[in-house]
């Protein structure tokens, strides 16, 4: 791997200032290298082709949409708080989208867990729970 001390040192200030740095870039020139040559760092790989996301012309909204299968689409919310969540943007989504799994993600302190409003099975989870999950 070629050395980038300028990128790592940047990095190390953006982590000092957000606890999550997102690096964008043309493809093909090592973001991705060098994101996992970090040491004590999670990295995560964001295929961005893969994930969407939802708006209708009422303005109700999923934060992500990913297409499992034919037929199959997960909704992914992000909230800081579990008790921030309304269902609006994702009772109209199913209403379109009625097949796939739908995930809550926010900062937990402990171990996810699941629940059931309007019929939809809802799995509040932490960042890295949605990823064990998901892959």
């Amino acid at each position: 791997m070629i050395d980038r001390p300028f990128w790592t040192e940047r990095l190390a200030a953006g982590w000092k200032q957000a606890s999550i740095v997102w690096l964008t870039g043309p493809r093909r020139a090592g973001k991705t290298v060098l994101a996992q040559s970090l040491s004590e760092t999670e990295f995560l790989n964001c295929d961005l082709p893969r994930i969407h996301f939802w708006r209708d012309k009422q303005q109700r909204e999923v934060d992500f949409v990913v297409p499992r299968a034919r037929d199959a689409v997960d909704a992914i919310e992000c909230k800081w708080k579990p008790d921030a969540f309304e269902m609006r943007g994702l009772r109209a989504f199913r209403a379109l989208y009625p097949k796939g799994k739908n995930y809550v993600v926010c900062p937990l302190p402990s171990p996810g867990y699941e629940r059931v409003e309007d019929r939809h099975k809802l799995a509040f989870v932490s960042p890295g729970e949605l990823r064990q999950l998901t892959e």
